[in-house]
């Protein structure tokens, strides 16, 4: 688990065998939380690379279509 921080805003990027599979923020979760957390300005962050992962997968599209 990918964590950015920024300010007060957190979200959290899961990945799987490398690929993105579910991103949360504090109040979006999918490809919104995505968009919105790569506009924050000074990002922090921090990689648990034993984080649970969850069950829900909110990130079906890949990565490049996304950010096109």
């Amino acid at each position: 688990m990918l964590r950015l921080i920024s300010g007060g805003r957190t979200c959290s990027l899961y990945f799987l065998f490398g690929h993105l599979f579910h991103v949360t923020s504090d109040t979006l979760t999918g490809e919104p939380a995505l968009q919105e957390c790569l506009t924050w300005p000074d990002i922090q962050y921090t990689f648990d690379a034993k984080a649970k992962l969850p069950t829900e997968e909110t990130i079906t599209r890949p990565l490049d279509q996304i950010l096109a």
